[in-house]
C-alpha cells in the first residue's frame, strides 16, 4: 500500500510539461518532498522525475542527499517544542516537565529533576555600573535551597552543578538548558528588584539628599534606614553603625569615648581623633602611618580607632595585612567608601627578594591613596578594566617607615615608643568600643554631616586652602600642608558637632583645637626633617659615604695618586706590606680630588650607592635627575661660564672628561675627625711628599724615603 504522501508526489510530477526544462529550484521543491518518502517510494518518484525533467537519476539522487544533510542540521539546531507558552512547562512532583510537539506529534517530557523558582532579581551598584544576580529557590530531592546565581551563570545554566551538585540533572533532549532557563522565568512569574550597594560612604538619592551606607543599612539626616541594602566583602561585614543617638544616649558615648584622649600623649591621641574625624567627609589623599616598636600597643590604638564605624576594638577586628595581594586590598579598599580601613603589621621580613616585593606592594597602597588612581588593566579581550582605587581613609601600622621620600610625603606619620601609651586607660578605651560608645557618636556625626553635605564640602576646599596659605612658610613639602590643614578642618569640623550636641563646652573645644595645631605642628615639622633625608640627594650622600668607607669605591688624586686621607676616601692599607706603610684599593674609582674639589663620576657613583641600597632601598632618580637634586639642595657646583651644564670639563691622568664637581666635604666631613680616629691615615701627600702626622708611626722613619705603590687596580688607566 502506498502512502498519501507518495500518492501527492506523483501527481505534482506528472502535473510538470513533459521533457520540460525544469529549474533547479522547481525541482530541488518537488525533491523536499520525496525525502521524507521511504526507499521504494523514493525511487519511483526519481524515475518519473528523470522522465518528466530529463535529469539524470544521480544527479537528482545528489541533490536528494544534500537536502537530508540540510534537513539534519536543521534539525540538530532548532527548538523542538513549537507549543503555545502558556501550557508548555509545568511542574510535578518538584520536577520541570516541558511539552515537546515535533510535526502533529507532541510529547511531554522532563526537563531536570528540581524545582528552580526566582525569588528576587538584586542590582549591586558599586559607583561603577551595576552587576546582577538572581535569586532562587531550588526543591530537589525533598529538600529546599536558596541559591544565588549571577546572570551570566543562569543564563548558560552553568550554576546547576556548581551550586546544587552531582544529583541536580538537566535531560539530554536538544536545547534542555535553553528549555530550562526558560521554564524557571515563565514559573516564577513577577519577579521582585532590589537595589543593594557594594560600598559603604556617600550617596545620593533622587531627591538631592545625602544618605552614608555601612553594614547595616544608611544613616540620613537624624534617621537610620535599615530598607536599604548594603553588601560588603566579608572582611569589611563588621563596619555597622547603630541608629542615630539622642542627646543623652551621645552624652553618655563621648563621656566613654573621651578617655581616649588621654590614653597617650597628645602627640599620638589628637591625630588620630583628627583623622578619624576627617575621614568620614571622603576624598582623602593620604594616609596614616602608625610608627612603633612591636609592644608599642599601635595596632590596639588602630583598632580602637576602628571601632568608630562599629567594630569590637579587639585586635581581631583588625583583618587586614600586608600579606594578603596587593590586587585584594586595593579591592577591599575600593569597598570601604568614606570609611577607615586598617592594614596591620608592616613588618618586612624573609628573603631579599620578599623584602623588597613587601616595600614595593606597600609603595604601590599607598601612592595609590595619596593620588587617588588605581592601576589600569585589561580583559580577556584587550579591553580596559573599570579602573578600582582606594576610596578609604587608610591607616597602617609599622615597625619602620617606607623608604622613599615622595612616599613618606603622602602619609601622616606618627611615632610611638614602649611605654607612652597608659594600659588602664587603654582597658577603658576598649570597653567603651565593646559598647558601641564609639560607633554611637560616629553615627550621630554622619547624621549631622549628612543633613549638609554639599555646603560642607564647598566650605572643606576654602577652609583647607585658607589653612593651607597660613601654614605653608613654616613648612618645606606642599604635601604636608596640605595634610595638615585637612586635619585641623575635619578635628575643627568634629569639635563644632560636640559643641552643638552639648558634649563639651566652647571652652573645651578651643583647648582642644589649640592642642591639636601645637601637635600636628610639630608632627609636621618632624616630618619634614625626616623627609629631606630620605630625599635622593641626601641617601646618595650617605650611601656613598658608606661605600669610601666601606672600601667599595675609592677616590684618587687627579694625576692617579694617593690622596691626603686617604683611609676616608677608600683605601686601606696593604696586609702584606711589612711595614704596614703601603695602601691599596679595592673598589672601582668614582672620582678625583684636587684640593678641597671632588670631581666625580656620577655614574660610577650612582651604581656603587645602588648596590649598597640593595633592591628595598634602591634611588629612584637617574643620574640627570639625581645631579638636579644635588645642584638645588648646594652640593653640586656649576660652573660659573654655564648655569644651565651641570658638568665641568676636567682633564684626569691626561684625558678630558666631563665631571661632577663637589666639594671635598661632601663626602669627607673633616679632617681632624678623621685624624683622631685609631685608624686615621698616618700619611698626607702633598707635591709628591709623603709626611707622616704622628709620632706614633716613628718606627717608619726609616722608611721615609721608601716610594708608597699602592696595589694595582684594573681602573689605573681611568679610561671611562
Amino acid at each position: 500500500m502506498v502512502s498519501e504522501d507518495y500518492k501527492k508526489v506523483m501527481e505534482a510530477i506528472k502535473a510538470l510539461p513533459e521533457s520540460s526544462a525544469e529549474s533547479v529550484q522547481d525541482v530541488r521543491a518537488l525533491l523536499q518532498q520525496v525525502a521524507a518518502l521511504s526507499g521504494i517510494e523514493e525511487a519511483q518518484c526519481l524515475k518519473a522525475l528523470k522522465a518528466r525533467t530529463g535529469h539524470p537519476v544521480r544527479s537528482l539522487r545528489q541533490e536528494l542527499k544534500q537536502i537530508r544533510s540540510g534537513l539534519r542540521a536543521a534539525e540538530k539546531g532548532r527548538t523542538a517544542c513549537v507549543t503555545s507558552p502558556e501550557n508548555q512547562y509545568r511542574v510535578l512532583n518538584d520536577t520541570i516537565l516541558c511539552t515537546l510537539s515535533h510535526r502533529e506529534n507532541s510529547q511531554e517530557v522532563q526537563l531536570a529533576n528540581f524545582d528552580a523558582r526566582i525569588q528576587s532579581e538584586i542590582e549591586f551598584k558599586d559607583d561603577q555600573g551595576v552587576r546582577r544576580v538572581l535569586e532562587l529557590k531550588v526543591k530537589i530531592g525533598g529538600a529546599t535551597r536558596d541559591v544565588r546565581v549571577s546572570v551570566e551563570d543562569f543564563e548558560s545554566m552553568a550554576w546547576v552543578l556548581t551550586d546544587l551538585g552531582a544529583t541536580a540533572n538537566i535531560s539530554a533532549i536538544p536545547n534542555a538548558k535553553s528549555h530550562l532557563r526558560s521554564a524557571i522565568q515563565q514559573l516564577s512569574g513577577r519577579v521582585e528588584k532590589t537595589i543593594c550597594y557594594a560600598h559603604t560612604g556617600w550617596e545620593k538619592r533622587m531627591d538631592g539628599s545625602w544618605i552614608y551606607l555601612h553594614g547595616g543599612g544608611a544613616i540620613a539626616s537624624g534617621v537610620n534606614l535599615p530598607h536599604i541594602k548594603v553588601e560588603l566583602p566579608e572582611s569589611l561585614t563588621g563596619l555597622v553603625l547603630p541608629d542615630p543617638p539622642n542627646d543623652e544616649q551621645l552624652l553618655d558615648a563621648w563621656k566613654g569615648a573621651s578617655e581616649f584622649l588621654s590614653v597617650a600623649p597628645d602627640a599620638i591621641t589628637l591625630p588620630l581623633l583628627a583623622f578619624a574625624a576627617r575621614a568620614p567627609l571622603g576624598n582623602l589623599d593620604f594616609s596614616l602611618f602608625l610608627v612603633g616598636p612591636s609592644g608599642a600597643h599601635k595596632s590596639s590604638l588602630a583598632a580602637i580607632l576602628l571601632s568608630f564605624w562599629g567594630s569590637t576594638g579587639a585586635l581581631n577586628s583588625l583583618q587586614h595585612s600586608w600579606s594578603s595581594t596587593t590586587n585584594a586590598l586595593e579591592t577591599i579598599a575600593f569597598s570601604a567608601k568614606d570609611a577607615l580601613l586598617v592594614i596591620d603589621d608592616f613588618a618586612p621580613s624573609g628573603t631579599k627578594s620578599e623584602i623588597a616585593a613587601y616595600h614595593k606592594n606597600a609603595e604601590r597602597m599607598l601612592r595609590s591613596v595619596g593620588n587617588q588612581v588605581g592601576r589600569s588593566r585589561l580583559d580577556s579581550e584587550a579591553n580596559l578594566r573599570k579602573t578600582r582605587w582606594p576610596r578609604c581613609s587608610l591607616v597602617v601600622t609599622a615597625e619602620d617607615k617606607p623608604s622613599m621620600s615622595s612616599i613618606r610625603a603622602r602619609l601622616v606619620v606618627v611615632e610611638m615608643e614602649r611605654n607612652m601609651v597608659d594600659l588602664a586607660r587603654l582597658t577603658a578605651c576598649q570597653a567603651a568600643a565593646r559598647e558601641g560608645k564609639f560607633a554611637t557618636i560616629l553615627s550621630a556625626y554622619v547624621s549631622c554631616l549628612a543633613a549638609d553635605y554639599d555646603s560642607i564640602h564647598s566650605k572643606r576646599l576654602s577652609r583647607v586652602a585658607e589653612i593651607q596659605r597660613r601654614v605653608s612658610e613654616e613648612k618645606s613639602h606642599a604635601r604636608l600642608d596640605h595634610n595638615y590643614a585637612e586635619l585641623i578642618f575635619g578635628l575643627d569640623l568634629f569639635l563644632e558637632f560636640l559643641v552643638s550636641r552639648k558634649c563639651i563646652d566652647e571652652r573645651t573645644r578651643v583647648s582642644l583645637k589649640s592642642r591639636a595645631e601645637e601637635s600636628l605642628h610639630a608632627l609636621a615639622t618632624d616630618q619634614s626633617a625626616s623627609i629631606e633625608q630620605a630625599s635622593d640627594a641626601e641617601r646618595f650622600r650617605s650611601l656613598l659615604q658608606s661605600a669610601l668607607r666601606s672600601g667599595s669605591c675609592h677616590i684618587r688624586t687627579i694625576e692617579g695618586a694617593t690622596p691626603e686621607n686617604a683611609l676616608a676616601l677608600g683605601w686601606e692599607r696593604d696586609p702584606s706590606s711589612s711595614m704596614g706603610d703601603t695602601l691599596r684599593t679595592r673598589g672601582n674609582c668614582v672620582g678625583w680630588v684636587e684640593e678641597s674639589d671632588l670631581y666625580l663620576d656620577l655614574n660610577a657613583a650612582l651604581s656603587v650607592a645602588q648596590r649598597m641600597a640593595g633592591d628595598v632601598d634602591r634611588i629612584g632618580a637617574t643620574v640627570n635627575t639625581l645631579a638636579k637634586r644635588l645642584a638645588e639642595r648646594g652640593y653640586l657646583l656649576v660652573p660659573e661660564t654655564n648655569k644651565n651644564r651641570l658638568q665641568s670639563r676636567k682633564c684626569i691622568a691626561g684625558k678630558r672628561q666631563s665631571l661632577y664637581r663637589f666639594k671635598l666635604d661632601f663626602v669627607y666631613e673633616s679632617e681632624s675627625d678623621e685624624a683622631s680616629g685609631a685608624d686615621a691615615d698616618p700619611r698626607s701627600e702633598r707635591n709628591g711628599e709623603v709626611t707622616l702626622e704622628s709620632d706614633r708611626f716613628d718606627a717608619w722613619v726609616s722608611s721615609t724615603q721608601r716610594e708608597l705603590v699602592p696595589a694595582s687596580d684594573p681602573h689605573d688607566e681611568y679610561d671611562h
